[in-house]
């Protein structure tokens, strides 16, 4: 594995270890109150990451575009804003770095529903 797809896992694995690290800390007492934020890092951080460089790598012709870059960064930035946003949103009540780190993730899926679609363009015109 190599590319985007790589770069996507290697997030995914970050994301992961740093939720596990977040629970142990949660289940330890301190701060079962931010159990909303590690599920966001969980299931946005590790598991979407986790689905995008699997479907990169068995679609190589999706990973070799700008739009995959594209994709990726959005979705980086998109996480490191959100994550602490919303445990400052959980911890004071200011929304505004969650609102716009999740703003950037929902923006990050507009590259790979392009992809998905002139993916399957190009396939339908093969076909017929």
């Amino acid at each position: 594995m190599r590319g985007i797809s790589f770069w996507f896992f290697i997030s995914a694995m970050f994301y992961g270890v740093g939720s596990i690290i977040f629970g142990i800390q949660m289940s330890a007492g301190q701060g079962a109150g931010f159990a909303t934020a590690n599920v966001q890092l969980t299931l946005l951080g590790f598991l979407t990451m986790t689905l995008f460089g699997l479907y990169y790598n068995a679609v190589p012709q999706a990973a070799h575009s700008r739009l995959a870059r594209l994709h990726f960064v959005a979705a980086t930035i998109g996480m490191w804003l959100m994550i602490p946003g919303v445990a400052i949103a959980i911890e004071d009540g200011n929304l505004l770095l969650a609102m716009t780190g999740s703003t950037v993730m929902a923006v990050s899926m507009v590259p790979f529903v392009m992809i998905l679609r002139r993916l399957r363009r190009i396939a339908a015109h093969a076909a017929g």
